[in-house]
């Protein structure tokens, strides 16, 4: 019987041992957070629909992952104004 146990605890031993893996801390690459449209090379669209009190401004997600921090709210200033960007939920990929 205490055979058995030591070989049990022997094993559990082997196993947690193996599962234990040193993580490797990696230092946070620090991304702006605001980016020019003349960064995004011509990857954006703007949309003028001043009529109905709004304008479009289109940008594509790839051009913009690796080059502004990801964040739940994003804001477009333009000049002096500063105003709230609301993403399309239909082809918000989070």
């Amino acid at each position: 019987m205490k055979k058995t146990a030591v070989v049990v605890f022997m094993m559990m031993l082997i196993l947690l041992t193996a599962c234990v893996q040193e993580q490797k801390v990696t230092p946070e690459v620090s991304l702006p957070k605001t980016v020019g449209l003349s960064e995004l090379d011509g990857h954006y669209t703007a949309e003028d629909y001043t009529e109905m009190g709004l304008w479009l401004v289109t940008i594509e997600a790839e051009v913009l992952r690796g080059k502004v921090a990801v964040s739940e709210t994003y804001y477009l200033e333009t000049g002096e104004n500063v105003y709230a960007v609301q993403q399309n939920p239909l082809t918000r990929n989070s």
